[in-house]
């Protein structure tokens, strides 16, 4: 998977084209939000999700 990395304005600009993205298929890579230049958190596709957690022994009803 893919990393890109993106500004928390460049967020909020794009992530309803990426959410629309997501439901038409698996995104096709893991976004890291920076904010001034540093990382502050990722969005993944939620089938990535669901398997980390349940890999974590972390299963989550979402």
């Amino acid at each position: 998977m893919k990393v890109e990395r993106h500004s928390v304005e460049d967020v909020r600009k794009n992530v309803g084209q990426w959410a629309v993205a997501a439901g038409d298929g698996p995104i096709d890579s893991h976004k890291v939000v920076t904010r001034h230049g540093a990382e502050r958190l990722v969005i993944v596709d939620m089938d990535w999700y669901r398997k980390a957690r349940k890999a974590m022994k972390d299963p989550t009803d979402l």
